[in-house]
């Protein structure tokens, strides 16, 4: 494989990692404002992830993403292929095709203004060039996600989409 052959790999790993954030991010703002993004680094650190899930319900994703899948974005999610230069927003909307009524209802609502600028930070990451992971092994602060640069390494830091929990710390019912 070229120098360019692997820039242009790579290129396609980033632009795709970003389109799976935007998607989501036009979702929130577009009617599932109770929707949670939880992006992370996979345990062997070769892969940055993203999953989809009702807010406060980590445990209940409806969409995963790997970067191992470049832009085959549906891989995980029924395996559908759409073209790579799919828009964020008709990402979104064909990832909510086959998602199930009572998880789309989960995440349905107006979001909230803390949501919004939230997005904002986000989308500002996004254009740096900066991919948020909400945990790793290696730290137990659920104050700061911190900013990846997928190529070089871990950059700087946000603070967590609100309504956050850990991946195993599901609110229950009566708890919302």
């Amino acid at each position: 494989m070229t120098e360019e052959d692997l820039k242009r790999r790579q290129q396609i790993t980033l632009d795709s990692a970003s389109k799976v954030l935007r998607a989501g991010a036009w979702l929130i703002r577009n009617g599932y404002g109770r929707m949670s993004l939880l992006p992370y680094m996979a345990a062997s650190g070769c892969y940055w992830r993203c999953e989809f899930h009702p807010l406060q319900h980590p445990s209940q994703a409806f969409f995963r993403y790997s970067s191992g899948s470049a832009a085959f974005y549906l891989e995980s999610h029924g395996g559908e292929t759409v073209h790579a230069e799919i828009s964020p927003r008709e990402l979104a909307l064909k990832i909510m095709e086959s998602v199930a009524e009572i998880q789309k209802d989960a995440c349905r609502g107006e979001a909230t203004q803390a949501m919004l600028d939230w997005l904002t930070e986000l989308d500002a990451a996004l254009d740096a060039g900066l991919f948020p992971s909400a945990f790793d092994d290696y730290s137990s602060d659920d104050s700061r996600w911190n900013l990846i640069d997928l190529l070089r390494g871990n950059g700087n830091t946000m603070r967590p989409q609100p309504g956050y929990v850990t991946p195993g710390s599901d609110r229950g019912v009566d708890d919302e």
